[in-house]
């Protein structure tokens, strides 16, 4: 997983997948697909913006090639990298509870009402 941090973050991974970035609101869960400089997919990740970063969740493998590419494209821009390899797990919640179960078992704050399942990252 990676995560990005500063103001710049959300137009920053906008400009670099396929996902429209830009107009998601925090805890929005986009499917994004990123590419190389010269177009070939790097992976299929998805992206969960929260309200200070926004994470990406990339296939085993990928992330080291994602961070090395994302590093050498900021420029001018107000965005900081993590590499959270080891740090981050995946899990889903399935229900018409799912929501409420995981903002109580997390200490989190109330979730939308899902449509199917609410998948976290944290």
């Amino acid at each position: 997983a990676v995560e990005l941090r500063g103001g710049d973050r959300q137009a920053f991974v906008n400009g670099q997948c396929t996902a429209n970035v830009k107009d998601a609101e925090p805890l929005d869960h986009l499917e994004a697909c990123f590419t190389n400089k010269v177009g070939r997919a790097i992976d299929a990740a998805r992206v969960t913006l929260l309200p200070d970063r926004a994470l990406l969740l990339t296939s085993p493998g990928t992330c080291g090639a994602l961070l090395q590419l994302m590093d050498l494209l900021i420029i001018r821009e107000d965005v900081q990298l993590a590499d959270l390899r080891g740090l981050v797990a995946v899990f889903a919640v399935v229900g018409d509870a799912a929501g409420p179960a995981l903002s109580a078992a997390l200490s989190l704050p109330s979730l939308p009402a899902p449509r199917r399942a609410v998948q976290g990252c944290f």
